[in-house]
């Protein structure tokens, strides 16, 4: 039969504790600052938790999103990739803009792109494998198209590829090697 749990404490000298089991069976004799700085690094290790959801790296940055919603990035910022307005390289986690809507993440070799809850496909970085029409690099997200039905997103060296909800394959961008699966060797600037 099991032995039925109880917990005795004495007081001690120094101001701590000791720690019975069972009875007044000695388990182990720990002191009260000791469990109580446990206790606070423990609640305070949970309530500063990172909780990332997903991650996804380029060649000089790292994007992620947190499980609420937010989009966070560091690393090299040459062409915009990090998506933050700035010029400037970060080598800690920076919060990109204040949206809690982001669904989903992927970075490229210089250039980022991110699926909102809504649907819609946000993209920043190298002009052109961004996908927003233009060879111009973007240092913010910029909306690419006015589409709501995007559901998943892939980056590759210079190009993009994104699925749709009714499973189409898109892809845009540097196209040097066929990477598009066009057809062409021609580069595609908006999907």
């Amino acid at each position: 039969m099991g032995q039925r749990l109880k917990w005795n404490f004495e007081r001690r000298k120094s101001f701590g504790l000791r720690l019975f089991f069972c009875g007044g069976k000695k388990l182990r004799f720990i002191e009260m600052r000791k469990v109580l700085g446990l206790l606070f690094l423990l609640v305070g290790v949970y309530a500063n938790g990172q909780c990332w959801s997903k991650i996804s790296s380029g060649f000089t940055h790292t994007v992620a999103l947190k499980s609420n919603g937010t989009l966070w990035a560091c690393g090299h910022q040459s062409y915009g990739q990090l998506g933050d307005g700035t010029y400037y390289d970060k080598n800690t986690f920076i919060q990109i803009g204040s949206d809690t809507n982001w669904q989903t993440v992927a970075a490229g070799n210089s250039f980022t792109l991110a699926i909102k809850t809504n649907g819609t496909l946000w993209g920043c970085g190298q002009g052109e494998s961004v996908g927003y029409g233009s060879m111009d690099n973007s240092y913010s997200f910029v909306q690419i198209g006015t589409a709501t039905n995007w559901s998943k997103i892939e980056s590759g060296f210079n190009h993009s590829l994104a699925i749709k909800i009714d499973g189409t394959l898109w892809a845009w961008g540097g196209n040097n090697y066929g990477q598009l699966g066009n057809g062409t060797l021609s580069s595609q600037l908006s999907p």
